[in-house]
């Protein structure tokens, strides 16, 4: 079965990651998925998402960015 891709947005407050781990994390977790069944991916990396063809489905997480910002890194995971 293919993955399910988590795509992180941005990270959460350095408090909140330090005590309850990232966004992704809290995803996965939710989701009842353990490392075989989701792909945690940072929107932000420099390298360029996988082909969606490579999963199951996708789940975006939240981020303190705004979408009007049209930073590239989030115009590129848009694309």
């Amino acid at each position: 079965m293919k993955p399910l891709a988590i795509i992180t947005m941005g990270s959460t407050f350095a408090e909140l990651a330090r005590t309850h781990g990232e966004f992704g994390e809290w995803i996965a977790a939710g989701v009842g998925g353990g490392p075989d069944c989701c792909r945690i991916l940072a929107a932000q990396d420099p390298a360029p998402l996988p082909p969606p063809e490579q999963f199951c489905g996708a789940i975006l997480s939240g981020s303190h960015f705004w979408v009007t910002d049209r930073e590239p890194w989030s115009e590129a995971a848009a694309a």
